[in-house]
């Protein structure tokens, strides 16, 4: 009977670790590949056919494509619209600026939206604008008969919208009664926004300090007299409070929303998304390519870097420098901890880096998935999603724009 020789020269390979290019293939391991086409590596490290795909619609060119599950928005053109669970459209609103990709933040049932240069809030199947716009200059004022104290009065007018979003307001007037008088307001603007209803005139007390509501009145209304002394309940609380800026990477963080313009990143009040205090602005080194809150702080990225905003107070942010390479906008998604990192709890924040793709966890620790094994070409920005494909978490990364060399494969 004949015997068969051992298969010495047969290596079997009993696992995969996927591609790898930060080394020649000389120098690769037991489980290293050079390519990988239309394959998964599993949890398990075993590679498994990557399912296909099939056309189920097939529908015009759209981008900026966002949605919570129940809600789905995307630009087409110069317009935002809304997807319908067919796939159909239907405009919410037209005539954006051309090119700009769309940055999206819901909290509650708004979702508040901004391309850099427009902003909004989606709601109840409608486009409105983000915020009320200060009036544009004080009423004037003049002496009339009346029985008010003589003194030095302040006073200050906002818009109130009909579903009671009041505007901010700026520096106060004044006025002084030499004699016991009244004073008759004039010339007050009127508010263009079609969602404004009233206006409301705000009044200090004689030779006060604080304003208190005096009257509200129609947005159509231009003049208005104060002539007997009222003590008003209501104090002026958006004095110095402006609508959203324009801005980009929107995120919803412990009741503020967040944006970014520039270098800088602004947080809306407490609970008050609609209302902003600019001078609150926390200004970086370099412009802002990332915003990723997790349950206890948020990752800001730059294009030189990645830091940690500890705690759910802003006011009290003080950045910690975490990664000294840069963040690639639009390229963030978010998984179940856990998914990533045995012993990790709540919210992951996957972004990709010039030097790999991250994973930022709650307390302000990152992981670098990738850095160690495989080098993607760096790109001006991209776009990820992560989804379940058989039982694997996969984030799923595309790249575009101009191909630099700061992270070349080997």
């Amino acid at each position: 009977m004949a015997t068969s020789n051992e298969d010495k020269d047969v290596f079997a390979f009993e696992q995969f670790r996927g591609l790898r290019n930060t080394v020649g293939a000389e120098s690769f391991e037991p489980g290293d590949l050079e390519a990988a086409l239309n394959v998964d590596i599993t949890d398990a490290l075993r590679v498994r056919r990557r399912k296909g795909y099939a056309v189920t619609a097939v529908v015009s060119a759209h981008h900026s494509f966002w949605s919570n599950g129940v809600i789905a928005l995307a630009v087409s053109g110069t317009s935002l619209v809304e997807v319908m669970p067919d796939l159909t459209t239907r405009v919410v609103r037209s005539g954006l600026t051309s090119g700009r990709r769309m940055h999206y933040a819901i909290m509650g049932s708004r979702v508040f939206y901004s391309n850099g240069v427009e902003t909004g809030v989606f709601e109840d199947g409608v486009s409105r604008t983000w915020g009320i716009e200060v009036p544009v200059k004080l009423p004037l004022s003049e002496v009339i008969g009346g029985s008010l104290p003589a003194g030095l009065y302040q006073y200050a007018m906002t818009y109130l919208r009909s579903d009671g979003q009041e505007s901010g307001a700026g520096r106060a007037g004044f006025i002084e009664l030499a004699s016991s008088s009244g004073v008759h307001f004039y010339d007050m603007p009127v508010s263009a926004d079609p969602g404004v209803a009233f206006k409301r005139l705000y009044v200090s007390p004689v030779n006060g300090d604080a304003l208190f509501l005096l009257m509200t009145l129609p947005n159509a209304a231009t003049d208005a007299t104060y002539t007997v002394e009222r003590t008003g309940a209501l104090p002026l609380s958006t004095q110095f409070l402006t609508p959203a800026l324009p801005g980009v990477h929107l995120s919803e963080f412990a009741g503020h929303i967040l944006l970014a313009r520039g270098s800088t990143l602004y947080r809306s009040e407490a609970l008050a998304p609609e209302l902003f205090d600019l001078r609150k602005g926390s200004p970086f080194t370099a412009r802002i390519t990332l915003v990723a809150p997790v349950d206890d702080g948020v990752y800001l990225g730059t294009e030189s870097g990645v830091s940690w905003l500890a705690g759910r107070k802003p006011a009290e942010w003080d950045a910690k420098k975490r990664l000294d390479y840069g963040a690639i906008p639009g390229t963030l998604a978010f998984a179940p901890a856990e998914d990533i990192s045995e012993g990790q709890q709540g919210p992951v924040a996957l972004f990709a880096t010039e030097k790999g793709i991250c994973a930022g966890f709650n307390g302000g620790s990152i992981l670098n998935l990738t850095g160690d094994r495989f080098n993607y070409p760096v790109m001006d920005e991209g776009a990820a999603v992560v989804r379940d494909s058989g039982g694997s978490v996969q984030y799923v990364l595309t790249l575009r724009g101009t191909e630099r060399a700061a992270n070349t494969a080997f």
